[in-house]
């Protein structure tokens, strides 16, 4: 039967079959006879198959890790942006504490933290001497926040957790009996007004990224809040 498949093979024809049949069917069987024959791998192959997988994971991981902790670091800057612009419509719309239900005297965004555990938190001073605490978020780990202000580094304490202290850096939205607008800033010795053309600046540096990465959150006189 063998033999007489060869033939028929050989001569393109059999048994009235015509030829264009036996070429379709040799091929097919050609292409069977290869695919059986290259289904398997060596163990060579797969040896370098996974190095040159685990190559391009250890390549890739560095980078992965830089890519999260700059969208993280973006993420800070946006949420302490968004802060204090809160902190600002809180003050220029009278938002009320809920301890006496009176307008607020202002409204601040304060930080304090320890190296690795950062928060900046809203609230408010009420009339009646408490405080409206509205929100507390936390930096990430890896994140320091610098202050200065007109270009000049404020000395950082080694430990900014008594939150309570005048000295925490602060940026604070008040207005007078006039309606008079103002905002303040804490550099660690008591709030100060911004006056016309200075501005308050709150670095964000990632030590992992380091300085040339930083964030920075800018406030003016006039209460406009950008992130650069």
């Amino acid at each position: 039967m063998s033999n007489s498949l060869s033939r028929c093979f050989g001569h393109f024809n059999c048994n009235g079959f015509s030829s264009r049949f036996w070429r379709e069917a040799n091929a097919v069987l050609k292409s069977f006879s290869a695919l059986k024959t290259n289904t398997g791998v060596t163990l060579v192959e797969l040896i370098v198959a996974i190095s040159i997988i685990a190559v391009m994971a250890v390549l890739a991981i560095p980078n992965l890790r830089r890519f999260t902790e700059v969208q993280t670091l973006n993420a800070d800057a946006g949420r302490i942006q968004t802060m204090i612009r809160q902190a600002q419509s809180n003050a220029q719309s009278g938002v009320t504490c809920a301890s006496d239900k009176q307008i607020a005297s202002n409204w601040k965004v304060i930080f304090y933290g320890t190296i690795g555990s950062y928060n900046f938190s809203l609230r408010g001073t009420c009339q009646d001497g408490n405080i409206d605490v509205r929100q507390v978020v936390a930096l990430n780990n890896n994140t320091t926040p610098q202050f200065t202000t007109n270009q000049v580094v404020c000395t950082i304490p080694p430990d900014l957790q008594a939150f309570n202290l005048p000295a925490v850096p602060t940026v604070e939205f008040r207005r007078d009996l006039t309606n008079k607008w103002s905002v303040d800033y804490n550099c660690y010795s008591g709030d100060t007004e911004l006056s016309n053309g200075s501005t308050y600046q709150i670095n964000l540096i990632n030590g992992l990224l380091g300085v040339s990465q930083a964030k920075n959150i800018i406030v003016n006189a006039s209460g406009s809040v950008e992130v650069q």
